[in-house]
């Protein structure tokens, strides 16, 4: 990503006529936001003013952390999000900075736990593992009813009120594993959302075999004697440490190159984030999660988005289709070209995922 005289000029009359677009991540933007996460890496106390990272103590004690984006709470309200597996906060900076523009402020990021800036699980491992799926709801869950309000109370007494209300409406973002908790938090509460977007959702995991052999897989290793070898905590078949050299090429999330970079970029500056492979335990857990969901999917009592990739090698898009086919008020988009992370692919994929998410918020 070098600097360049010329796209510098190019981004300055870009910004002169600014529309109500998203920017896409040419390579000023990607430069500006490489040396947002420079600058932010350097600062003492994890808050650089746009962005600030903390702790809460989550289900069973475990300390998890979460990311706030913004100083004030926008016109049209807040977003939650809930993060894929191995993501952190500072993956959602340029979304932030575009969901800003648009009037939603706050964001408040949960990184779940065992990963990101959350204490990890397996203490000498970078496997991604949970007991059970059920703690990364209660966590969620703890987030919504403690953290979320504490945050946005904050914003309120510090903030003028305007034409600003200061009971904002709330919106969530969920993301592949992410979308897994979140829509296992909405089948057993009452939603506190006005309306959610789920980003290539894990409703059910893509596999190479039936989910049964991977299950009596995982309950043969997870019990008894190979659990004490520790095997059920070892990664998953074909799984393996996180890959500091991966290829662009080699890559199954975007087929952008700036957006590849910016994601390495931040693996690189907090080696801590890290993340290999998910183990058979999580496997296991996860599969009976998102087994149970595909049956109590009628509870979730709001309107959503379902975004999807056309190409995604983690998540079983025919989930995505039985339910959005079964829920009255789910509405399914379909991507076309785009790997499992729409948010952050080529420009007019981004674009196009970002305006069917706005244009749903707004909606609302």
């Amino acid at each position: 990503m070098k600097k360049s005289i010329v796209l510098t000029i190019v981004f300055s009359l870009l910004l002169l006529f600014k529309t109500t677009e998203v920017l896409a991540l040419n390579d000023v933007k990607a430069d500006q936001l490489e040396q947002k996460l420079y600058a932010f890496k350097n600062s003492e106390t994890w808050d650089d003013g746009f962005l600030k990272i903390r702790r809460f103590t989550g289900f069973k004690g475990l300390a998890v952390g979460y990311g706030v984006y913004g100083k004030e709470i926008g016109k049209k309200g807040a977003v939650v999000i809930s993060v894929g597996r191995t993501e952190s906060s500072f993956k959602y900076y340029q979304f932030a900075e575009d969901a800003m523009a648009k009037g939603y402020s706050p964001i408040l990021v949960l990184e779940h736990r065992g990963q990101g800036t959350s204490e990890r699980i397996l203490k000498k491992s970078d496997a991604g593992t949970v007991e059970d799926f059920q703690d990364y709801v209660e966590d969620f869950r703890i987030f919504i009813n403690k953290i979320v309000p504490a945050e946005l109370s904050e914003l309120k007494t510090t903030q003028q009120t305007g034409d600003v209300s200061l009971e904002p409406k709330l919106f969530l973002l969920a993301h592949s594993m992410g979308g897994g908790i979140a829509a296992v938090y909405l089948t057993q509460n009452t939603s506190p959302f006005t309306a959610a977007v789920f980003s290539s959702p894990m409703f059910k995991v893509k596999l190479p075999g039936p989910e049964s052999l991977f299950s009596q897989l995982g309950h043969s290793l997870c019990q008894g004697r190979l659990d004490l070898l520790g095997l059920c905590d070892d990664y998953v078949a074909l799984g393996k440490p996180y890959k500091a050299n991966l290829k662009f090429e080699d890559n199954k999330t975007t087929s952008d190159r700036n957006q590849f970079d910016l994601e390495m970029l931040q693996n690189n500056l907090w080696p801590e984030i890290r993340l290999g492979s998910p183990t058979q335990r999580w496997l296991l857990t996860t599969i009976k999660a998102t087994e149970k969901l595909r049956e109590d999917y009628l509870k979730m009592n709001l309107p959503f988005l379902v975004i999807q990739g056309e190409h995604d090698d983690y998540v079983d898009n025919s989930a995505h289709q039985f339910i959005c086919g079964r829920h009255a008020l789910c509405d399914l988009k379909t991507i076309l070209g785009s790997k499992h992370e729409p948010l952050i692919e080529r420009p007019s994929l981004r674009d196009e995922a970002l305006n069917h998410l706005f244009n749903f918020y707004d909606s609302h």
